[in-house]
């Protein structure tokens, strides 16, 4: 098709996966034609259109994950108070939020993430480890360390991780276990880290904690009582430090929390404490409306500053108006 009668793509620059007010603003492409996805992108990577070679790549150059800010949730002063205060000591204990169905708690646990300042790790540690907290390393880097095979390690800047525990989640895959395959294929015992490895100086969230089964909640809340999450399976006995900061929210129209869970959790409230009047919803909603409108602006400038300037002119009349 000659570039003067191609079709002006029709980007939904922020295709919203909306959920709490969080979305990932991803950029993709629509087209008449009717092949698979496959076909569809080799026939983009090999096309002489600057626009659908570009929308092609998009995916790999273009993906953030934008959450609602803390300070502009409606209400909820005390809870925004109390996770501001664990965030800046997690030794303070964790937080628990009961709260019915659309009360912002996920909301709030991932607004406080946001704050989190960027941490420093030792490359190839699987627990996050503090490069000046030596005293912390795990079996393994001490013994790398000790022969001599660690010397200076290498320092990587990233972000503080935020883990949540799914609902069914098994006791392997929250602590650690052998990883058997790898195990095989090496000839000596792997072990594969749980949630709580990759949770080391993050965030620990856990939603709908009255819903998880007793053990694994006993489980959680010992090794983090404890700061440390020792493994021993098959041929296998390992420790690594675990002290994230826990965040656990729940909804008591499903089922109460245990009385003596609650006593474990540094800081329990509710989010139903307020009822909200009609005009305290409006302005709510306008709140997370102009955020989401802000967003999509801030992604369709991304999108178009990222494209080759043989491409800007199909692109800029689609985003005259955000």
């Amino acid at each position: 098709m000659h570039k003067s009668q191609r079709q002006v793509p029709t980007l939904a620059v922020a295709v919203f996966a909306v959920d709490h007010f969080s979305f990932v603003a991803t950029a993709t492409s629509s087209s008449s034609d009717t092949r698979d996805d496959g076909e569809q992108t080799n026939a983009a990577s090999s096309s002489t259109d600057p626009v659908v070679a570009y929308e092609a790549a998009v995916p790999s150059k273009f993906s953030s994950r934008l959450h609602f800010p803390l300070p502009a949730i409606v209400d909820h002063d005390v809870a925004k108070y109390a996770l501001l205060l664990g965030a800046t000591d997690p030794n303070l204990g964790g937080i628990v939020i009961s709260g019915r169905r659309g009360t912002a708690k996920t909301i709030m646990a991932r607004g406080v993430h946001a704050l989190f300042p960027p941490i420093d790790v030792v490359e190839g540690s699987y627990f996050n480890a503090d490069p000046e907290s030596p005293d912390e390393w795990d079996d393994e880097l001490v013994l790398r360390k000790a022969n001599g095979h660690c010397g200076t390690p290498v320092v990587k800047t990233i972000a503080p991780p935020f883990v949540q525990v799914p609902l069914g989640v098994t006791e392997d895959r929250l602590l650690g276990a052998v990883d058997a395959e790898a195990s095989i294929k090496k000839g000596a015992t792997v072990f594969q880290p749980g949630l709580l490895a990759a949770a080391h100086r993050g965030i620990l969230y856990v939603d709908e904690i009255n819903l998880l089964d007793d053990l694994i909640v006993n489980l959680l809340l010992n090794v983090l009582s404890t700061g440390v999450n020792l493994v021993e399976r098959e041929g296998l006995s390992i420790q690594h430090p675990c002290k994230p900061f826990l965040i656990a929210t729940f909804n008591p129209e499903e089922g109460e929390m245990r009385e003596h869970l609650l006593d474990q959790f540094a800081i329990s409230l509710s989010a139903d404490y307020h009822t909200f009047s009609l005009q305290e919803r409006v302005d709510a909603m306008q709140v997370a409306m102009d955020f989401q409108v802000r967003a999509l602006g801030s992604a369709a400038g991304r999108l178009v500053a990222l494209a080759p300037e043989s491409c800007r002119q199909y692109y800029r009349p689609l985003f005259s108006s955000v």
